[in-house]
């Protein structure tokens, strides 16, 4: 990855976007990969990652930024600059890591959203590994995450996903992630009795199916989940103790000492 790349140099589409490959930070609006050290992870100039995060101490309840589970654009540089603005007061603070998720399948949803495009959701796949992201988001940008992915009821739901553990850099379980997960309306895309992969269907044949109204929307094949309540800020729910204890570990320990 190219350091200092600006997020909104990484493009969109097709889907999912263009997504930096190893950890990395948007810092004021710049693209920059995060190293580990024998310390634990750093950013290129030598900060601490945990410095950087401004990481509650390990005693503290309440937590500066909001884990997600990313299963899509959501760990594009280029979508993050055009949901929260590329200038560099908007787009700070935010870091990636690649994590693997086991019970569930990446797939299109079955409607087709604003910008023309048909987009993706999770439906539980038993046997199934899929490669995924951690996103830290500040809590200050929540609630426009929240506008964005239309939760309320409107087209994603936050969750806790039930079945479907990630397994962190370090090795350790993050045993029940917080994500958006499509709602009725963009439940996943089923054409001729098969849920449709975003690995095995590209996004043009999706949104045709869709079009042409052969397709229907398969709300039994999501994945199982708790709701959380779409008038609790996410900041709220964030667990350091228990639910999301591992990722606040990992976080300050690195690999090597996990």
């Amino acid at each position: 990855m190219t350091p200092a790349k600006r997020a909104e140099e990484y493009r969109t589409s097709p889907y999912p976007g263009e997504t930096p490959f190893g950890p990395f930070v948007i810092s004021r609006g710049l693209v920059t990969p995060v190293v580990e050290t024998a310390m634990g992870w750093e950013l290129p100039d030598g900060t601490a990652l945990d410095d950087w995060l401004e990481l509650t101490d390990e005693s503290s309840s309440r937590s500066s930024f909001v884990p997600l589970l990313s299963y899509g654009s959501n760990a594009c540089p280029g979508r993050l600059a055009e949901k929260f603005g590329s200038l560099t007061d908007d787009l700070d603070r935010i870091a990636v890591f690649p994590v693997s998720v086991d019970g569930v399948d990446r797939v299109w949803s079955c409607q087709i959203n604003s910008r023309n495009a048909v987009p993706a959701t999770l439906a539980a796949s038993p046997s199934h590994r899929l490669a995924a992201h951690l996103l830290l988001l500040p809590n200050e940008l929540s609630a426009s995450m929240d506008r964005t992915e239309g939760r309320g009821g409107r087209y994603y739901s936050a969750c806790r996903l039930l079945m479907a553990p990630v397994e962190l850099p370090d090795g350790s379980c993050w045993p029940l992630p917080l994500t958006y997960l499509g709602t009725a309306r963009r439940a996943p895309l089923r054409y001729r009795g098969v849920v449709q992969r975003v690995d095995d269907v590209s996004q043009d044949a999706a949104r045709q199916i869709v079009q042409s109204g052969d397709g229907s929307c398969a709300e039994g094949a999501l994945p199982k989940r708790s709701d959380i309540p779409s008038d609790i800020p996410l900041p709220q729910v964030v667990d350091l103790k228990n639910q999301d204890a591992a990722v606040f570990r990992f976080l300050r320990h690195g690999v090597a000492a996990g």
